[in-house]
C-alpha cells in the first residue's frame, strides 16, 4: 500500500499532539499527495502553530477538526483511573475559522460530506 493510502493510527496508540505535524510532513514527503488529517480539537491545541508552518512551506492540508471541548482521551482516562474527578481536560476552544486565518490558511466552507471533495 502506497504511504500516502495508509490510515492514520487509532488515538489511543499514539502520542498526543503529533497528528497535524505527521500529515504536514506526509504531504511534503508525498509530493502532492491528498492528505487529509482528522484531529480532535485538544490535539490540534496542542500542535496549531504547524499550521503557520504548512501556509508558509506551502504544504496543502485538509484539517477537520472535531470539536468537543476536550482532550478526550485525557479525559477519560481521568474518569477511570481516578473515580471522575477531572482537572485541566476540558477546556475552550478560539474561533478556528479566524484562527485558520490568522496564520494564512483558508477555510474551505467544507460543511457536508457530500461536497468533501469541491473543497
Amino acid at each position: 500500500m502506497p504511504a500516502a493510502a495508509q490510515l492514520p493510527v487509532r488515538g489511543e496508540l499514539r502520542r498526543n499532539g503529533i497528528r497535524l505535524p505527521d500529515r504536514a510532513e506526509r504531504e511534503a514527503r508525498v509530493s502532492r499527495a491528498h492528505v487529509v488529517t482528522i484531529i480532535g480539537d485538544g490535539d490540534f491545541m496542542m500542535t496549531m502553530q504547524d499550521l503557520e508552518t504548512a501556509v508558509r512551506e506551502n504544504i496543502h492540508l485538509k484539517i477537520l477538526i472535531i470539536n468537543d471541548n476536550a482532550y478526550r482521551v485525557l479525559l477519560y482516562r481521568q474518569k477511570f483511573q481516578y473515580q471522575g474527578r477531572v482537572m485541566g481536560t476540558v477546556h475552550g476552544n478560539p474561533d478556528f475559522v479566524k484562527l485558520a486565518e490568522s496564520f494564512g490558511a483558508r477555510d474551505s466552507g467544507w460543511k457536508n460530506p457530500r461536497t468533501f471533495q469541491k473543497c
